[in-house]
């Protein structure tokens, strides 16, 4: 089964609020980030802006940390701006886990802890080589522990998407749930991000010639639910997904 929608990577959801305080100080909240740096740590944003602050120096982030981050900047503060590099007061990072990619396609074994997996594609970001998706639960329990892992074969062409006859590489995503038997406590209708970290995949289109102008354009398939033999799995393939690797947007603030 196919999700026939149009999907424009990384256009459909900032996750962002932005409210003017006083003067040029501005809030914005829930940014998806990556940690870059190496002398100084920054925080590589959707937005293509990198923000910086004492709090990024002082704790033990690593680089390829992800988060969604809140944060407020002051843009008439002359040394706290560069261009596109923001000196801010971080007001909280939420840790967002993150995953590596296979190169070993395998849709035929089954676990026992097998996800099927509900999400909205439309809010998928790509961020500096990570892929954030937001998978969503009606249940997620205390004790429920997931992991996540995007495949594909490195020797694979691009397909042409029947709908849109866009050049797709296609890939593969599988996560496992685990959870005590006993545990009661849960939580309901909840989306919990996670970062596929597809740069590896990036870069072998950049290679092969794959990616047009800025973007790449890719589908993923995922189980959806177990045939009647339980010895397999229905299979749910996204319609052509446009990943764009360069992006710089503006803040809704012109400054």
């Amino acid at each position: 089964m196919k999700i026939y929608c149009y999907i424009l990577f990384g256009i459909a959801l900032l996750l962002s609020s932005c409210m003017g305080e006083s003067g040029d100080i501005w809030k914005y909240g829930s940014q998806a980030g990556v940690i870059r740096g190496a002398s100084e740590k920054y925080i590589q944003l959707y937005s293509g802006d990198r923000i910086t602050s004492e709090i990024l120096q002082e704790q033990t982030y690593k680089i390829g940390d992800c988060f969604l981050v809140d944060y407020k900047v002051n843009y008439g503060k002359p040394d706290s701006i560069e261009p596109g590099y923001y000196k801010v007061e971080i007001q909280k990072m939420e840790p967002v886990p993150h995953w590596n990619i296979g190169n070993i396609v395998d849709t035929i074994s089954i676990s026992r802890y097998e996800s099927f997996l509900t999400l909205d594609w439309m809010k998928s970001l790509y961020v500096d080589g990570y892929l954030f998706i937001y998978p969503e639960y009606k249940r997620y329990y205390a004790s429920q522990r997931d992991s996540f892992l995007l495949f594909y074969n490195p020797d694979m062409k691009p397909e042409t998407d029947e709908l849109t006859g866009k050049e797709c590489l296609h890939v593969y995503l599988r996560s496992t749930c685990k959870y005590d038997a006993s545990d009661t406590v849960y939580q309901s209708n909840i989306s919990l991000p996670q970062a596929l970290d597809i740069s590896e995949l990036v870069m072998q289109a950049i290679r092969k010639g794959y990616v047009s102008g800025d973007s790449l354009n890719v589908r993923v398939s995922y189980p959806e639910y177990f045939l009647a033999d339980s010895a397999s799995v229905g299979w749910r393939t996204s319609e052509a997904l446009t990943i764009l690797l360069n992006n710089k947007k503006k803040n809704s603030y012109n400054h």
